[in-house]
């Protein structure tokens, strides 16, 4: 079944599909031409790019022409550096469905376009967008008011009031005089009893799509509400707002991103990672991409300037493998490793079937370099897919005053990751007897025993709780010799691997054999070394 479209704009509603979950692969063809609206207009704009939103639950495989766009769930396509008068761009972008669980699902999908120009005597162009749905299985459609074409006007910015803004107008020529225009703006939120109204009448920021609350963010004990907006300006932002004393909220600092479509602000997350008393920012922005670099995904890390303000700039950018959306969800997750820093989660719910990265942090801020890395296959949960998609840190399930995370995914998988208990090992000894090796009074069953002790605590945490823990310990013997001429009992080998269940055991003893060979003698004396780690 197939359905050919102009898109439907949001004053009639959104364009939806219902499909069942046997769908494994949706095709759509995008046909773009640059039409001139007027008589004058016809310059050539300097750049065009097309966003186009879809749900977690398709993946991008393939587009023709190739390279032409990139990311996952939001696709950012290149039609034209400049796009020129009368240019046409057709795509194709194929999509695999994955993490569909309920027979049927609905998609919805919004178009977002975007051109930028350095000259000043533009006009409006017109972009015809043509989209067909093609799907592999049975789907039926809808659409509120039919599905009569509508052409998107997109205007540089001195044109219209502002930049960013939408004017939509019925399929009508304009020419005609028979069209009704109108504006998208979205620029209202609430929160509680309070409101916040941006400014600059930018239509579809997306702002308030995640929230964080605390204070030591802007002021030492005042609240500092920091909210995103992924679409702010196509690229995204964060606002910082504050309360004021009649109940209204006032913006403070804006941050904004550096990319169009990569929804920086779609994940946020607060965390005091230097220990300064001042509580930093992380901003995931999943769709951040660079081609040659085959990256896929960022966190942006903005370290407080002592409750002033945060830098314009971020600190620390963080990046994940192409197409993973590395980004897609952050969070801090409390002090794991006990060295007193806050530590920090990220998801990328598309690389593989999706990873958790942690990070540790110091008194310059949050690390480079993952501290851990926890993919979704190693977990062998059957249809596991997504994993990272959500986030929850900062819990103690198992009471052990240790931080717990919780990793949220689109294949109805919740799964709990306890963090270990940090153990401090105090001192070890170990003792071979006998010191000097006599073979004359070895026996078929022994010839040297070793005693191995070890003394620890816990760093932090709950010092009653002893539960599950385990030292493991390897202990190689006559490490001196090549070839060593003793062999553990056990493991008929010179090199042991053994474990302490802990605290129930302190010490243990191990047996040795004295390795005889052909055509040499061990009749005499000598001093025997044993060495562990």
């Amino acid at each position: 079944m197939e359905n050919k479209t102009v898109w439907v704009s949001e004053r009639f509603g959104k364009q939806g599909l219902h499909y069942s979950r046997d769908v494994r692969k949706l095709h759509l063809s995008i046909n773009v031409t640059n039409t001139p609206s007027r008589e004058r207009a016809g310059e050539d704009a300097h750049e065009a790019l097309l966003t186009l939103e879809v749900p977690p639950a398709l993946l991008l495989s393939s587009v023709r022409p190739a390279g032409t766009c990139q990311a996952n769930e939001t696709i950012v396509c290149e039609l034209g550096n400049p796009f020129k008068r009368n240019q046409r761009m057709e795509l194709l972008i194929t999509f695999e469905v994955i993490g569909v669980t309920l027979h049927t699902r609905e998609l919805q999908a919004q178009l977002q376009l975007s051109t930028s120009s350095h000259q000043d005597n533009l006009w409006p162009m017109t972009l015809t967008l043509l989209v067909d749905y093609t799907l592999q299985a049975s789907l039926s459609m809808w659409v509120s008011e039919g599905s009569r074409p509508f052409r998107i006007y997109l205007c540089p910015p001195h044109v219209l009031t502002s930049a960013g803004q939408w004017l939509l107008s019925s399929s009508r020529p304009m020419e005609q005089g028979t069209g009704n225009s109108y504006m998208i703006q979205r620029k209202d939120w609430d929160l509680s009893e309070y409101s916040y109204k941006e400014p600059e009448d930018q239509g579809n920021l997306y702002i308030g799509y995640t929230v964080q609350v605390g204070s030591a963010i802007l002021h030492p004990t005042d609240i500092t509400i920091v909210t995103g907006a992924p679409r702010h300006r196509h690229m995204g932002a964060v606002f910082l707002l504050s309360q004021e004393a009649g109940g209204d909220l006032r913006r403070r600092q804006v941050l904004e991103g550096t990319q169009v479509g990569a929804y920086f602000g779609s994940a946020i997350a607060l965390a005091d990672l230097n220990n300064d008393g001042w509580q930093d920012l992380l901003v995931g922005a999943p769709y951040y991409f660079e081609r040659k670099e085959e990256v896929g995904g960022a966190v942006y890390v903005f370290m407080n300037q002592a409750g002033t303000s945060f830098p314009a700039h971020p600190s620390l950018l963080l990046h994940g493998p192409s197409r993973s959306a590395f980004g897609f969800s952050v969070a801090s997750i409390g002090d794991i490793n006990q060295d007193g820093f806050q530590d920090v989660a990220v998801g990328a719910p598309f690389e593989g079937l999706g990873k958790v990265y942690i990070y540790h942090s110091s008194s310059r801020g949050l690390l480079r370099e993952p501290q851990q890395v926890i993919p979704g296959e190693e977990l062998g949960l059957p249809g596991l897919a997504t994993f990272g998609y959500s986030l929850s840190g900062r819990m103690d399930v198992d009471e052990n005053f240790y931080p717990d995370l919780l990793v949220g995914s689109l294949s109805d998988h919740v799964v709990l990751l306890r963090a270990r208990p940090v153990i401090n090992i105090l001192h070890k000894t170990l003792v071979a007897r006998p010191s000097v090796l006599d073979p004359a009074l070895c026996t078929a069953t022994s010839c040297v025993q070793v005693e191995l002790c070890f003394a620890y605590n816990q760093s932090a945490g709950n010092p009653n709780y002893r539960r599950n823990i385990t030292l493991a310990y390897t202990l190689e013997a006559d490490r001196d010799r090549r070839p060593p001429r003793l062999r553990f009992a056990r493991s008929q080998s010179a090199v042991f691997h053994g474990f302490f269940s802990m605290p129930d055991m302190r010490c243990q003893k191990l047996e040795l054999l004295l390795m005889v060979r052909e055509g040499r003698g061990v009749g005499h004396r000598s001093r025997i070394s044993a060495g562990g780690g």
